[in-house]
């Protein structure tokens, strides 16, 4: 560095000052929230508790609103569908008392013969 040139001095926040403690609404793609998500994550050092309160939070926040979007729950109702026939049944009761169903198609099917 050439000695007529000054040192550059970054300014000063104070993140405690109710200023900065304003919330303001900030639109990014998931991908740019990811992004800086993943930088601080890895780059962040605070210093002193209220530097580490700050990060938390902030860090909450991007989890939050990283976390994944589930799909709507939505109700499916299944019904079975019931071919209608004009079929009719006759009931017999055997010698032993027991009841038989007999399909009248194979009743007629019997008569035919």
């Amino acid at each position: 560095m050439p000695e007529d040139a000054a040192p550059i001095e970054s300014p000063q926040i104070n993140i405690l000052d109710p200023v900065y403690q304003e919330e303001i609404d900030l639109k990014l793609t998931r991908g740019q929230a990811l992004f800086v998500y993943n930088f601080l994550e890895s780059n962040i050092q605070p210093r002193g508790m209220a530097m580490v309160e700050f990060s938390y939070d902030m860090m909450k926040r991007f989890q939050v609103a990283l976390e994944p979007v589930s799909e709507p729950q939505v109700a499916v109702e299944t019904a079975e569908v019931v071919e209608e026939t004009k079929e009719t049944f006759v009931s017999k009761k055997t010698a032993d008392g027991t009841t038989v169903f007999e399909n009248n198609v194979a009743i007629k099917e019997l008569m035919e013969e």
